[in-house]
């Protein structure tokens, strides 16, 4: 994944929080939402925003800690 993509963002009204992501395709509905969760760690959650931004990080620096211990 290029990291230098756009974070997108997406409100799930049924769960209440954020998702903020990275990828080529927009999220337009919750069922779109548990499928890229279920298939993608390049994710985050949060009540905001920027709480969703600060774990999305969190997430990316974690998967290249593990590739560079690889």
């Amino acid at each position: 994944m290029n990291y230098l993509t756009k974070e997108k963002y997406y409100y799930s009204k049924q769960h209440e929080f954020f998702v903020c992501y990275q990828s080529e395709n927009e999220i337009t509905n919750d069922s779109e939402m548990e499928s890229f969760m279920a298939s993608s760690l390049e994710f985050g959650i949060g009540l905001s925003k920027e709480g969703a931004l600060e774990d999305l990080n969190f997430n990316l620096d974690g998967i290249e800690k593990i590739k560079l211990q690889s």
